[in-house]
């Protein structure tokens, strides 16, 4: 899995988040590599919360709930965009 967004390589920094929810995958989901994104814990926490998403173009979306100078704060940026298969 490829670590998105911020390049930090420090593992206990990073967390396993899924595209497609956990509760709502099936066995095959379960499994799925691209399913996940590797995120640093702050931008795993924004994207369970709904704060932040990305498109299917992989650039990153901003929810109206979120200042951007909170995502810089907790990000370093507010301009990101995945590599997405």
């Amino acid at each position: 899995m490829p670590i998105c967004l911020t390049g930090v390589t420090l593992e206990t920094a990073l967390k396993a988040s899924h595209i497609k929810p956990w509760s709502q995958c099936d066995n095959k989901d379960h499994l799925e590599p691209n399913n996940g994104l590797l995120l640093v814990a702050n931008a795993n926490s924004l994207f369970d919360s709904g704060l932040i998403s990305f498109d299917a173009s992989g650039k990153l979306i901003k929810s109206k709930f979120l200042a951007k100078d909170e995502l810089v704060l907790l990000l370093g940026s507010s301009k990101f965009s995945l590599s997405l298969n």
